[in-house]
């Protein structure tokens, strides 16, 4: 195969695969808005470049009149503080968005979360980046909703610890 095919056929295989990508986010971004129609307090993550995208749906729940909380670290603890736009973050531990405010929202009173991972299983169960900041707080949240790319469920099951807070829902996007 000449180089100039090969770069062709390479390039419209990448547009395909980022149309395909976002397809994929647009319908995770419904998705999302109907689960939430029913809540009014919602944890969400401002999403690394590896993650799926959430900084569209915050927008789009912020103008639905939704209280939005994301986590932030606090001398080694996770809380999550309240926002009202995606003016009132920056950046924090790692460059992760986090709220600017140092007031802790209270984590019981979150009616639902949209939980990120590095690996899910089928029976619901989440590894993160192994510090077990989600873990530590996010057992307070009856409903919890794991977020991922398809490419991050494992078809075998994930070994859990005594510490580890299952899912009660998957969005694989």
């Amino acid at each position: 195969m000449e180089k100039e095919q090969a770069r062709k056929i390479g390039s419209l295989a990448l547009q395909q695969e980022k149309l395909d990508r976002l397809q994929r986010v647009a319908l995770f971004e419904q998705a999302a808005m109907q689960i939430s129609a029913s809540f009014q307090t919602i944890a969400l993550y401002a999403s690394m470049p590896t993650e799926v995208p959430t900084h569209r749906l915050i927008e789009l729940l912020l103008k639905e009149g939704k209280t939005i909380v994301l986590p932030k670290l606090v001398h080694g603890h996770m809380q999550f503080g309240t926002i009202s736009s995606l003016q009132d973050v920056q950046a924090g531990v790692w460059g992760i968005l986090e709220p600017r405010t140092n007031t802790p929202f209270p984590v019981q009173q979150i009616d639902l979360a949209f939980v990120p991972g590095v690996a899910f299983d089928r029976k619901l169960h989440r590894v993160g980046h192994g510090k077990g900041y989600y873990d530590s707080i996010i057992f307070h949240v009856a409903h919890r909703i794991g977020v991922c790319w398809k490419e991050q469920v494992m078809s075998d099951d994930i070994a859990v610890e005594a510490h580890d807070v299952e899912m009660t829902q998957l969005l694989i996007v």
